[in-house]
């Protein structure tokens, strides 16, 4: 994505796809949003996977890695995004601080981050609508039976710790 962002600069290219934090970089290179993938709504793309066997014989593990994801959800949501860009700085070298403090700014208020573990059914929806259209699955898969909330809706409901 670096490599695009100089092409793009340079004028070598007309056209790039990047995410976050190089679409800042893009912009600071007088580079404009032509479309942001934010804009078609709810999407879940990040979740975690486990068989029906393990899951039956160790729940607990379960429970406390969605606590946590709740815990760091709470966390960056209550934290500004210069304070995230200190912590994740590390990940990404040759993005300046100020670049990744207004990508992690710009996804704050376009409202990316799910405020709970909980994946809302019109995420899960319009991923299996895509993966549907590009021909990637063959049937529409329902929410109820790929997705189990129990953790993540017992999880919900206590008090956040702070981190």
């Amino acid at each position: 994505m670096p490599e695009n962002v100089a092409a793009l600069a340079a004028g070598d290219v007309d056209v790039i796809q990047v995410f976050q934090p190089y679409v800042e970089q893009a912009l600071a290179a007088n580079g404009h949003i032509w479309y942001a993938a934010a804009d078609r709504g709810d999407t879940a793309y990040t979740a975690l996977y486990t068989t029906h066997d393990f899951r039956a014989r160790h729940p607990e593990h379960l429970l406390r890695m969605t606590r946590a994801m709740y815990h760091t959800q709470h966390w960056m949501a209550t934290h500004e995004p210069a304070e995230l860009a200190a912590l994740v700085a590390d990940f990404f070298p040759g993005v300046s601080r100020d670049h990744l403090t207004q990508a992690l700014a710009r996804y704050r208020a376009l409202e990316l981050w799910n405020p709970t573990t909980v994946m809302p059914q019109a995420g899960f929806d319009w991923l299996c609508d895509a993966c549907l259209s590009s021909g990637y699955i063959q049937r529409r898969a329902a929410y109820d039976h790929c997705e189990d909330m129990q953790f993540a809706k017992q999880v919900s409901q206590e008090p956040p710790i702070p981190l």
